[in-house]
Parts: structure tokens; sequence; C-alpha cells
């Protein structure tokens, strides 16, 4: 009896410390959105909204993956999948920013460049995070000294339960910034390949004027 007491009170300290930290994160989730939202809205007056998204959410990826580093190491936290390619999707959009205040062909070629790099890199992203989604499943909940109970299940479950559902939660939240990203860098792309487009017959009409000047002398009437 005292040992079945002892594992309730074990349990239910583990459940109040991932409670607790599943609040944090989806109240600190909630707060970035709205950060993010506020301050797209805010620099779009100067900026384009596509890259201040692509900043904010490499920022994003790569400050709620700090949690991982407590969990059990799996495929994505072995590889880094987090950090590079966050920062792939700041260097995109900080490139995109620095690149609009040189409205040529060479700027928008780099521009497109480095957003068709990005999108790879959140596509190598994207399959690493489903591979280990899949291989690391939550685990389930039964404890050996639970009774068979389905109302007492759940409030004496092992701390590798709650450990396994808050490392599969932070990774989906991941993943779908990952999908996010790769819809913005797509909309990019498309934007810099319709105004590359648009730059083609003016560079060329441009490489058929002279660059020197032309001397014309007045004629002589008398």
């Amino acid at each position: 009896m005292c040992v079945l007491a002892s594992v309730c009170v074990c349990d239910s300290i583990y459940l109040s410390i991932y409670l607790s930290i599943y609040l944090s994160i989806y109240l600190s989730i909630y707060l970035s959105i709205y950060l993010s939202i506020y301050l797209s809205i805010y620099l779009s007056i100067y900026l384009s909204t596509c890259q201040v998204s692509q900043i904010m959410i490499g920022l994003m990826v790569m400050s709620y993956s700090i949690p991982l580093l407590s969990t059990e190491f799996t495929e994505v936290v072995t590889f880094g999948v987090p950090w590079w390619s966050g920062l792939s999707f700041i260097a995109a959009g900080v490139v995109a920013i620095v690149m609009e205040k040189h409205s040529s062909m060479k700027s928008l070629s780099v521009c497109m460049v480095v957003t068709l790099v990005a999108i790879l890199v959140s596509l190598l992203a994207l399959i690493i995070y489903f591979i280990d989604l899949h291989n690391n499943p939550e685990a389930p909940c039964n404890h050996p000294l639970a009774p068979a109970t389905q109302d007492r299940q759940e409030y004496e479950c092992n701390h590798q339960h709650y450990a396994t559902v808050f490392s599969y939660g932070v990774k989906s939240s991941l993943l779908l910034f990952t999908i996010i990203q790769i819809t913005i860098s797509s909309t990019l792309s498309y934007i810099l390949y319709k105004k590359r487009r648009s730059f083609g017959p003016y560079s060329s009409l441009n490489q058929d004027v002279p660059t020197t000047p032309i001397l014309v002398t007045a004629p002589d009437f008398n």
C-alpha cells in the first residue's frame, strides 16, 4: 500500500511538471505567433511580408527546439534539423531583404537561388521530421502498478509517457512551421520569377544603348 501511494505521488509530481511545461510551451507559441503577426504587419510598411515571415519562422523553429535537448535524442536532435533549417530560413529572409534594395537582374537571380536552397532544405527537414515521428511514437500509458480501470489510468502514467508526448508535440509544431516555410518560400520564388521575367525586355533594351557618349558635330555652313 505504501509502495502504491509513493508511486501515485511520483506520478502526480511528473504529471504536474509536464503539464506546466505544456502550458508554458503553448503560451509561448501563441505569444510568438501574435508577436510575429504584429511585427509582420508593422514591418510590412518598409519590407515585404514574405521576408519578415521567413525570419520569424526561422527564429521560432530554433527557439522551440531548445526543449528537445532535455529529452531523448532522436533523429531530429541528432542531425540538428531545427537549427540548420532555422538558419536557412533566416538567411533566405535576410538575403531577400538586402537584395530588395538593389533591384537588378543579378540581385533577383541571387535571391531566387537562396530561396530555392531554402525550399530544398525545408523539404529535407520535412522528410526527417516524418521519419522521426514515425520511428518515435508516444509511449503507451501503462504503469505496472496501475489498476486496470480506465478512469485511473491517465493519472498513473510513468514519466516516459509524458516525455514522449511532450517531444512528439514539439516535433509536430516544428513540422507545421516547416510546411509554412515551404509555402512562403514557394510563393516568394514565384514572385521573384515573375519579376525576373519582367526585367528581361528592359535589360535587353539597355544592352542596345551605348554606354559611351556620342560626339555630334554641328554642320559647317561656311
